[in-house]
């Protein structure tokens, strides 16, 4: 039923079209905070994981207290949703195509259904 469900092409066309390439900036208390072995810098500690991850180190050269935020950009927070922005005009379709179907279904309610008239 989900795929059936046309509040779903409309929160996934808006969604993306809100966030698509909005940059994301961590408060304080918004970042995952961890510590780096001894003589390491929070970036140097890190590298590996940044090769890969979405997201940004507030304090690469720290020595203690990363701070890290996973997200930088809007849609690193809406493709984990398997929400993409190139379905933005899939999804307009799909409701227009919603709309009339349901239109032609209460025309020809209308039409073929008998009611007792008073």
């Amino acid at each position: 039923m989900y795929w059936l469900d046309p509040f779903h092409y409309l929160i996934e066309g808006l969604v993306a079209a809100q966030l698509h390439d909005v940059e994301v900036r961590c408060e304080g208390d918004e970042f995952s905070v961890f510590n780096t072995p001894a003589g390491q810098t929070c970036g140097q500690y890190a590298a590996e994981f940044m090769k890969t991850a979405t997201g940004y180190l507030n304090n690469p050269n720290a020595t203690s207290d990363c701070q890290y935020c996973q997200y930088t950009l809007g849609q690193d927070y809406y493709q984990g949703l398997d929400i993409s922005y190139d379905n933005i005009w899939r999804n307009v379709g799909i409701l227009c195509i919603y709309l009339v179907f349901n239109l032609v279904m209460v025309i020809i309610g209308i039409r073929f259904l008998k009611w007792n008239r008073r």
